[in-house]
């Protein structure tokens, strides 16, 4: 209904007045004026004072018809809709804004107050210490909400003693989104105890309603009932609504009871000048009776089958019949649209909607649909699947289902369906399925825009790789390149339309793939988030074991000791083939070399890695999202099998199903069964026979010679975590679960035969042989803090402790025992710290006998993520590629350098400074002549931003730069600027671009902005000229000492580099440019500037369609240089992220493209040069990982 929200304000002005008191008086006129006065000087007024004058004003400015209205179905929904509407309600929830300070003491109100977002409201009133008062309110363009603003009066008055509350407004006026409502006259309330909403409601309103477009309702109703949580209960309206165009209606409603409008009992009478209607509720349909001679007695009527469709507008099923031949037609819905992104290139499906007959059986409609394009009924295709190709991108697609019952057909709701732009693509023949470096290829390629009914397209190329060319016939000839710098690279062809107005491109990738190796990438040590995920085998051949892992997120790594601290020995440097978050890996040797393949289970399917330098390859997709997963050779034929858990989504509530594959045919599954609550799967031989079973914590076991279930217990085995082990000796596994605190199992049995209580649980579980006996000794990991405890299971089924040692963090994950570190000896190691936002370390305790002995001073930190830095010249004529890592340790702790050697070999540095800023800009070079590279870095302390000059000898401050402690480092380079050969430290912070020279520790130059510095460029040729990237774009160049400005442009660049885009000697400026002003987009263009005297001009844009996170200019070429760029795809919440390595021509083409890279690229991710032998080189650092590519 048309009711006011009065609880927010009784109750707000009821606190505001509380413990307050005093009043005063005024004094009224005789005219609209003084109809307004009184409102405004409300103190002593009465509320039928108060009344009266708001009546008033609604005579004088109510300009419309007044006379009874005939009554229409279209009148009749717009009083009806009227009703519902609650934009009065609107206006009473408007703030009175920090009215609290403008209380006396004496409860006098009065003062002026600043609305939050401009203009004033003035307040007046007075408050007794009961909570009663009045208070009068005059807006001026009070804008206390974006985009809305309120002029005019209100006045509240309160009576404590009455419990009642009246609202009146003057002209008040809400302004939102270009529109305004005006609103005039008064609400009174009563009800049992304003401060508390018991629902209960008595409400009278005589109020005038004026839109933007100066159309006036006025509606005076009494209102009285129950109305909770939008439910209304016998609720009564009596009066009348006039509209200014069409006249008076007589409102009278009765015991509406239910949610409006849907609502299941009780009548509304609309009533006018020759006739009356009235809409009937029950639980049933509502039904729409007309009164043709106002005799009091119904004529005709018909049922509303769509009450939302109604007061929507829709009357075209209100066609009022006879009574006593009145029936239900069919109900029909929308037919429901489940896709997305569709367009022309596939057939378009929509499911049947709801509908309903009273009438008539369900089974005895008939349903088919009508398709419209463009509001023109498709002929022929009455199914709900409508064939590819009819409709294009900008039609306008609809559908609707029609319902017959024999007698009525009805014709739903159209359903609209957005078709998207299909891309062109290209029609490729005679490309060969696998192409090698140096292979000479000829095909054929064609650009096809499935929208272009005609099906002409005259793209032509503009883009290809070198050693390609094409003929008149549009035939390529290509010789791909002898040799790519990764092990598998994308080489792009680009046709485009030539279109200057709607130009567009297409591009389709061929790929290359080579023998190389694979690139060198390292991270650090991770440990793994989930269960049963480390495994000591050997994976290189070496005939020495390596512990294999991962982070359960993209890394897939091996880690093996130096000196006993545990370091990362290889990192898989792709993104699998099979998409998600890594689940669990194993380990199997089915080639019969000497080292094991990597098996890896992510959400999607199951990848293997054959070896150290091989891509993975998919095995197996899934079309649902793998949570557990389980891996042995079940039938001795050397060809392991893989159990995965299954679920839909991942709720905790979704359905599971188990699935079995054999890797020799995994497009089908050997076992497959639904399941409701299992978590965990393993294998394991649990009973008497020589078959393995198939194991899930819910408490399931199945033979996996048979599938038949073998058992089912009537307790889970585990809460997330269980394993097999034969515990007792008696030849049989048992099973072994972490369920109030560590229960045993026989399924021999069928029974549980132990169990070590807990109150806080237990959360990794592993069982080895440690005395050369008959039985397993079971190894424990506590869930919180607590110890990692050795036990012998006894005669008498009970445990005995054998030894214990000290978690060292909260947690245990994937306990694993062998001889990690080919001591002869084994180890425990377990990762921990997973279950806070603390560092995750791997731990590592070694066991002699029945003692055990931690590695406390041997935990590697967790490097958090990474920053390209460099190469550095180290004595004796060797090199190491040097990396920044800005926080570690979870950001518990700061920065830390890494020097790697050529075969990713390294050991982080101790924390070099707490890098409280989370700066990031590193660079090395050789700023004292002493062939010895040194590293500019941040070495920032708590509050403090500091810059300096490290040797990577010995990690101390050789110099340290001067900047300000308040300042945020931006960029650094180095170059020689002052030509004394000597390289130069650049650096800029937010407002500034300095120059030093660091070896006679001297200030060359110091430019500073106004706006913030995004970036800046140096070119050291001839002359010495920067650029600066902020919100303008500056040339400077270095004349008699320092840097002074030869131009500026007002464009703003995220970053910069000069470059030579032709074939001139003089370079260009690139510039890169992102519509969004605040963070980076896929949107990001690449923009040419060239250097014309001592102005900059733009020569040339293009949208790269890439989210760019940094960018470096190829070396290889002096002239139509290359562009690098480092991309990222998704965003760091998807599971889908990745990084790339883009390869472009001068224009920004695309050229080539690595494959996908582990996490998302740094700020700045890229360093690039050429080599002794003159190949690029290139060091590559993302979120996830550090990239060595040779």
């Amino acid at each position: 209904m048309n009711k006011f929200k009065h609880s927010s304000i009784a109750i707000a002005l009821s606190l505001v007045l509380a413990g307050c008191g005093g009043g005063s008086g005024g004094k009224s006129e005789s005219t609209e004026t003084a109809a307004s006065n009184t409102l405004s000087n409300s103190k002593d007024k009465t509320f039928s004072e108060l009344e009266s004058a708001a009546n008033t004003l609604i005579q004088s400015r109510y300009t419309g018809q007044k006379s009874k209205a005939e009554v229409t179905p279209e009148l009749v929904q717009k009083a009806f809709v009227y009703m519902l509407d609650d934009s009065a309600g609107g206006f009473t929830d408007f703030d009175f804004p920090s009215i609290e300070n403008h209380v006396k003491s004496d409860g006098t109100i009065s003062g002026t107050e600043r609305c939050g977002n401009g203009g004033t409201v003035n307040y007046s009133g007075s408050a007794s210490e009961s909570g009663s008062g009045v208070i009068s309110a005059k807006f001026t363009n009070c804008a206390n909400y974006y985009d809305t603003t309120i002029s005019g009066s209100m006045t509240v008055k309160i009576s404590v003693d009455t419990n009642e509350l009246g609202i009146y407004f003057d002209d008040l006026t809400v302004f939102s989104q270009g529109k305004s409502e005006k609103l005039t006259g008064s609400l009174k309330a009563a009800q049992s105890d304003l401060n508390v909403q018991d629902g209960s409601i008595s409400v009278s309103q005589n109020v005038l309603l004026e839109d933007h477009n100066g159309d006036q309702i006025v509606s005076n109703m009494s209102i009285s009932g129950r109305s909770d949580y939008n439910r209304d209960d016998n609720l009564n309206v009596s009066g009348t609504i006039m509209f200014n165009d069409s006249g008076s209606l007589t409102i009278n409603a009765k015991d509406l009871t239910g949610y409006a409008p849907s609502y299941s009992g009780g009548e509304i009478k609309f009533t006018g000048n020759s006739s009356s209607t009235t809409i009937s509720f029950s639980e049933d349909l509502p039904i729409y009776y007309q009164d043709s001679d106002l005799d009091n007695v119904n004529d005709l009527g018909t049922y509303i089958t769509n009450i939302h469709g109604f007061i929507s507008g829709d009357f075209k099923n209100i066609n009022p019949v006879p009574l006593d031949i009145m029936s239900l037609p069919p109900w029909v819905g929308y037919p429901n649209f489940y896709g997305y992104n569709v367009d022309t290139t596939t057939p378009i499906t929509v499911e049947v909607g709801d509908y309903s007959d009273e009438d008539t059986a369900i089974e005895d409609l008939v349903v088919s649909f009508e398709w419209y394009v463009n509001d023109e009924l498709v002929e022929g295709e009455y199914t709900n699947t409508l064939p590819a190709g009819i409709a294009v991108y900008g039609d306008v697609l609809e559908v609707a289902m029609r319902v017959s019952d024999g007698a009525n057909s009805v014709l739903g709701y159209r359903t609209s369906i957005m078709l998207e732009d299909a891309p062109n693509y290209i029609e490729v023949t005679g490309l060969p399925d696998t192409i090698s470096p140096g292979q000479r290829v000829v095909f054929t390629a064609k650009v096809v825009d499935p929208d272009n009914k005609l099906g002409t397209q005259s793209d032509t190329l503009i883009a290809l790789p070198d050693g390609a060319t094409v003929d008149e016939n549009g035939q390529i000839t290509w010789t791909t390149p002898s040799e790519t710098l990764f092990s598998s690279q994308e080489y792009y062809f680009t046709f485009a339309n030539g279109d200057e107005v709607n130009a567009s491109e297409t591009s389709f990738a061929v790929t290359v793939n080579s023998q190389k190796s694979l690139p060198i990438a390292r991270s650090g040590i991770e440990v793994p988030k989930m269960q049963n995920n480390f495994i000591i085998d050997d994976f290189d051949g070496d005939s020495k074991n390596e512990i294999l892992t991962t982070d359960n997120f993209n890394r897939v790594m091996l880690i093996t000791y130096n000196n006993e601290t545990p370091e990362q020995k290889w990192l898989y440097p792709y993104v699998l083939p099979t998409e998600g978050n890594v689940k669990q890996v194993f380990a199997a040797n089915t080639d019969d070399d000497a080292e094991k393949e990597i098996y890896v289970l992510t959400e999607s399917g199951l990848s293997v890695i054959d070896d150290l330098d091989s891509h993975a390859r998919a095995l197996l997709t899934f079309d649902k999202e793998a949570i557990s997963g389980a891996f042995e050779d079940i039938d001795n034929d050397g060809v392991p099998e893989l159990a995965v858990m299954l679920q839909k989504d991942d709720s905790h509530y979704s359905t599971k199903t188990l699935a079995v594959y054999s890797l020799n045919k995994p497009d089908e599954s050997l076992f497959e069964t639904a399941l409701d609550s299992a978590t965990t799967v393993r294998f394991g031989n649990v009973d008497a026979d020589e078959n393995l079973e198939v194991i899930l914590n819910s408490g399931l076991v199945y033979d996996t010679a048979t599938w038949v279930n073998e058992w089912l217990s009537s307790d889970s085995f585990g809460n997330n975590s269980f394993i097999t082990a034969d515990i007792n000796g008696d030849g049989i596994d048992e099973i072994v679960g972490n369920k109030d605190g560590v229960t045993v199992y026989s399924a021999v049995d069928k029974a549980q035969i132990a169990n070590l209580s807990d109150f806080y649980g237990k959360c990794s579980l592993a069982a080895v042989n440690l005395d050369n006996d008959v039985s397993d000794e079971l190894i424990v990991g506590d869930c919180q803090w607590g110890n990692v405890t050795a036990y012998n299971f006894t005669s008498e089924n009970e445990f005995s402790e054998v030894w214990q040692a000290d978690l060292v963090d909260h947690g245990a994950v994937s306990l694993q025992v062998g001889d990690s570190d080919n001591d002869g000896k084994p180890e425990v190691i377990w990762g921990s710290g997973t279950s806070h936002t603390g560092a995750d370390m791997l731990l590592t305790a070694d066991i002699d006998g029945d003692t055990i002995q931690v590695r406390h001073d041997k935990i590697a930190p967790q490097l958090d993520y990474f920053v390209s830095a460099g190469w550095a010249k180290k004595s004796g004529n060797t090199e190491k590629a040097v990396f920044f890592v800005p926080n570690s340790n979870s950001g518990y702790d700061g920065g830390r350098i890494v020097q790697m050697a050529l075969n990713g070999q390294f050991t982080p540095s101790d924390e070099i400074s707490t890098n409280w800023n989370d700066d990031s800009a590193v660079i090395t070079a050789d700023f004292n002549n002493d062939g010895i590279s040194e590293l500019l870095a941040p070495n920032t302390e708590t509050y403090s931003t500091a810059l300096g000059v490290m040797d990577l000898g010995t990690y101390d401050i050789s110099y340290s730069l001067p900047i300000d402690s308040n300042d945020t480092l931006v960029g650094v380079n180095a170059a020689d600027i002052n030509g004394d050969n000597i390289t130069d430290a650049i650096y800029s912070t937010q407002n500034y671009v300095k120059v030093v020279d660091v070896n006679n520790q001297s200030l060359l130059s110091n430019f500073t902005t106004s706006t913030q510095i995004n970036d800046f460029s140096v070119s050291v040729n001839d002359a010495v000229n920067m650029v600066v990237a902020s919100d303008e774009l500056t040339l400077l160049t270095f004349t008699e000492g320092t840097f002074s400005e030869k131009s500026n442009l007002n464009k703003r660049c995220t970053q910069v580099e000069y470059f030579n885009y032709d074939s001139d000697a003089e370079l260009e400026i690139a510039c890169l440019y992102d519509e969004n002003d605040h963070y980076a987009t896929s949107n990001t263009s690449l923009i040419i500037y060239e250097v014309n005297g001592d102005k900059l001009e733009q020569v040339h844009k293009k949208s790269l369609n890439e989210y760019v996170a940094d960018f470096a200019v190829s070396p290889t070429s002096m002239t139509y240089q290359q562009l690098i760029f480092a991309t990222q795809s998704g965003d760091r919440w998807s599971d889908n992220l990745h990084s790339n390595v883009l390869f472009t021509d001068s224009n920004g083409n695309k050229v080539s493209r690595s494959p996908d890279l582990l996490g998302r690229p740094s700020k700045d991710a890229l360093k690039v040069r050429l080599d002794e032998k003159g190949k690029l080189n290139l060091l590559l650092s993302t979120s996830s990982a550090m990239y060595q590519v040779h």
